[in-house]
């Protein structure tokens, strides 16, 4: 699922989506569709923009995790600040944050770390996870796969890769 106001940045992930063979079962242009298709549709991963319209991205991680829980939701955002990547890892529990311009460079690894289970952020917000991040994911146990890094397991989970 996409859930970005946007509309041709939707449609252009849709069309990156796709050409990875992957299907894009729906998409949402604020935060009450968001709410109300990830409920309906349980998405296995929802790309979420942290400025949604009708309601913010960080509040509405909260509401999809108990609407549907095994939904894995990777930010995006147009922020590469240290706050924002903390406020949607850590405390709303996306399972990566993704800066807008880096998506074509890291859209495949994010959705790859996602699928197993792994943390994932932008390129461009990496150096921010060495700092005081990094010590914040790690007393809440999150291990996190950046884009300028990349992890073995983001590699050995090619074969596990899910494209549906």
């Amino acid at each position: 699922m996409i859930a970005e106001n946007h509309r041709i940045l939707r449609q252009s992930l849709k069309s990156f989506l796709e050409a990875k063979g992957l299907e894009v079962v729906c998409q949402a242009s604020n935060a009450k569709e968001a709410l109300s298709l990830a409920a309906k549709i349980r998405p296995q991963i929802i790309f979420l923009d942290i400025e949604m319209p009708g309601g913010g991205g960080i509040a509405s991680i909260r509401k999809i995790a108990r609407l549907s829980p095994s939904s894995q939701i990777l930010m995006l955002s147009a922020h590469d600040d240290e706050q924002y990547v903390r406020d949607a890892l850590i405390n709303a529990g996306a399972i990566g944050y993704l800066v807008k311009r880096d998506l074509v460079q890291d859209v495949d690894r994010a959705v790859r770390a996602a699928v197993i289970g792994k943390r994932y952020v932008s390129s461009s917000v990496a150096c921010i996870t060495h700092g005081s991040l990094k010590v914040a994911c790690e007393l809440h146990g999150i291990e996190v796969i950046t884009g300028k890094t990349p992890n073995a397991a983001t590699n050995r989970s090619r074969s596990n890769y899910r494209r549906d």
